[in-house]
């Protein structure tokens, strides 16, 4: 093969584990001298200018001169080391307020070279960490469940055996989702029907019956489960401890960025929804909470076998004495006896009926009063008396 070095002049390479060093001598300097640049006022005393992770940049400003301000900048420190920002991979958008509104706009920001930054649509939404931003509805959240279905879906059509399908879904999928899931904070009734997609997703790739008990699914593999992780109890557990590390934090910015929105206000509503006391002051409360939900569906799964008959009461509803089962109702009960007799006297007048049109000479006698040797009397329902020969050349001679 060829011998000739590849010169890298774009990006950097993946997997290299020197790429976080370098995104940290880079980005490091550039975020210290942005803060020093005025960015978005959050209230008097404190105002953000950028977000950043890796090379994922957002930069914040309260004003368009600002932001413009803030690009320039950016782009000078880039240039001086060799790097450019793509503005085709870049998007932008402007609130403006009204008298008792607001609207989205285009702030029509440009880099040095000319090349304008694409301005997004009220009804579009940016990517950024896992997360898509609307300009109009902030995190957005409504489509996670049909994103789910799609993904779960291409995994069960994938040519994998079931064992490696069921890996790729607890140890991939459901994190993935997980992280979106603690970012958007959807509502109560998303997160069940992400719950429900994965049980069916589960149970199809198993070929098991729908009716499968959840305490296989989410047991412990100790316990006999499958071990897969329950997206509605990880979702409220990792919100919490993620939030608890933002507000314990010690930069002030943060503060008056998490008292702005509310997040402590939040927390508690979540908190309560699992029954856990606020303020939580560690993560031991939280653990628990993720411990005793464990031990929760082990209980439930073994309690299984028990409620296939009713724990509350087995007694006859009408005579309330012995148990309500099918030979109790059908030969025991006072409350049916009515209808038993009826049924009696209509099999026995219908057999009375067959016998005298076989034979006219038959003698029927109904409840008969026979006496016996030891001076008791038999009653039976009926009593054929006829001297003809039967079917098989018999007499039928009198009891």
């Amino acid at each position: 093969g060829s011998q000739a070095e590849v010169a890298l002049r774009r990006e950097v390479k993946q997997g290299d584990p020197l790429s976080p060093i370098i995104f940290n001598a880079i980005m490091d300097p550039l975020l210290e001298q942005l803060e020093r640049i005025k960015g978005y006022e959050i209230d008097e005393n404190h105002n953000i200018s950028a977000l950043a992770f890796a090379d994922d940049l957002i930069l914040l400003a309260t004003a368009k001169e600002d932001a413009q301000t803030l690009l320039q900048h950016t782009e000078s420190f880039l240039c001086q080391l060799g790097m450019r920002i793509a503005a085709e991979k870049c998007a932008t958008f402007h609130i403006k307020r009204t008298k008792d509104s607001w609207y989205v706009a285009n702030p029509d920001l440009q880099l040095t070279t000319g090349d304008r930054i694409p301005s997004s649509s009220a009804d579009s939404s940016l990517n950024y960490l896992g997360g898509n931003i609307s300009p109009w509805y902030g995190l957005q959240y409504k489509d996670l469940t049909d994103q789910l279905k799609s993904t779960l879906e291409r995994c069960r059509m994938a040519h994998l055996k079931p064992h490696q399908k069921l890996f790729l879904t607890n140890s991939h999928i459901i994190p993935h989702f997980l992280h979106k899931t603690v970012l958007a904070t959807p509502s109560i009734t998303t997160i069940p029907a992400m719950e429900q997609a994965v049980r069916n997703h589960i149970k199809g790739i198993l070929h098991l019956p729908m009716s499968t008990p959840n305490g296989l699914l989410y047991c412990i593999k100790r316990d006999g489960g499958l071990g897969i992780r329950k997206l509605e109890v990880l979702a409220s557990t990792t919100a919490l401890k993620q939030g608890i590390t933002l507000l314990n934090t010690h930069e002030p910015t943060i503060h008056a960025l998490l008292h702005k929105t509310k997040l402590e206000q939040r927390l508690q509503s979540i908190a309560k929804a699992i029954r856990l006391q606020w303020p939580i002051q560690n993560y031991r409360a939280i653990d628990a909470y993720k411990r005793s939900q464990k031990k929760d569906e082990l209980k439930s799964w073994g309690q299984l076998q028990s409620k296939v008959v009713p724990q509350t009461n087995v007694k006859c509803r009408k005579c309330k004495v012995c148990n309500e089962t099918l030979a109790h109702i059908l030969g025991q009960c006072v409350y049916t006896k009515t209808q038993r007799i009826k049924r009696h006297d209509e099999i026995r007048d219908f057999v009375s009926k067959r016998v005298a049109n076989m034979s006219e000479k038959a003698q029927i006698i109904e409840e008969a009063s026979i006496p016996t040797p030891t001076g008791s009397n038999l009653k039976p329902d009926l009593v054929v008396v006829s001297r003809e020969k039967g079917p098989r050349g018999r007499r039928n001679s009198p009891p």
